[in-house]
Formats: C-alpha cells, sequence, structure tokens
C-alpha cells in the first residue's frame, strides 16, 4: 500500500502511532487517529516554539564560539 506523500515543512508528530503526519489533515495518513478540536492546533504552536527555541540555541552557540576564537588570535 502507497501512503501519500507528506510535507515535511507541514508535518506533525501523530501522538497515537509516533509518525508523521501532514498537519493539514483531519486525521493521521498512517493510522486514522482523529485529531480533537484544538489538539492538532496545539501541536502546530509546539512544533514552531520548539523550532524557534532550537534556533536560539543554534545562534548563541554560534556567537560562543566567535567569541572564544576571537580570543585565541594574536
Amino acid at each position: 500500500m502507497l501512503l501519500p506523500p507528506i510535507n515535511l515543512r507541514r508535518r506533525l508528530l501523530c501522538p497515537a502511532c509516533g509518525l508523521l503526519t501532514d498537519e493539514k489533515k483531519p486525521s493521521c495518513v498512517h493510522c486514522n487517529y482523529r485529531f480533537a478540536k484544538g489538539e492538532r492546533q496545539k501541536l502546530v504552536r509546539e512544533r514552531k516554539r520548539k523550532k524557534k527555541n532550537a534556533a536560539l540555541v543554534f545562534f548563541a552557540i554560534f556567537l560562543a564560539m566567535i567569541f572564544a576564537f576571537s580570543r585565541l588570535a594574536p
């Protein structure tokens, strides 16, 4: 059985089966888990928050490395 392609920019982790599914679909394409009324929006907000936090951590590490290597130069 072929599964429909999933746009990786619009993905959600299904709480029932743990596989990626499309955030625009009313149910998981793998296990047909039906998202509750506000559950899908909550999962989308959480995904965006985690993505933002990861970007901030990466930026902080990048700045720390620049500062550390600038101190090493004579």
